[in-house]
């Protein structure tokens, strides 16, 4: 039981070191977007207003990492990772196909096509 004590509290050190690291992380990261010029205030003014796609994860803290913005009146071609061909987005899954998909993006509407 001491034993078992003794490692919760360990367990509970290590996740306040990651929270107070994670913590500087993040102040360091906005640090950073103020002397840049504020490119974080520019890309989220620019996903209000230009279509686009994040990515999602099981684990929050890599979700919404990777954004694309798709390019007025262009075609974006998804694939598969593992048999990329022309595709700028590849994918990976067992069910994704090599050419999944295409997004249209005419006028700033998008239209997805197989």
């Amino acid at each position: 039981a001491a034993k078992m004590a003794e490692n919760e509290r360990m367990l509970a050190e290590m996740n306040k070191s990651w929270e107070e690291k994670l913590k500087e992380a993040q102040e360091q990261a906005l640090k950073e977007a103020a002397e840049s010029g504020g490119g974080a205030k520019e890309e989220t003014e620019k996903k209000n207003s230009v279509p686009h796609i994040l990515n999602v994860h099981e684990d929050d803290l890599l979700s919404r990492a990777v954004c694309y913005f798709f390019p007025k009146d262009d075609i974006i071609n998804f694939g598969n990772r593992n048999n990329p061909g022309v595709e700028e987005i590849l994918l990976g899954g067992v069910s994704i196909r090599p050419d999944h998909c295409r997004v249209h993006n005419v006028d700033d509407k998008l239209s997805l096509g197989v």
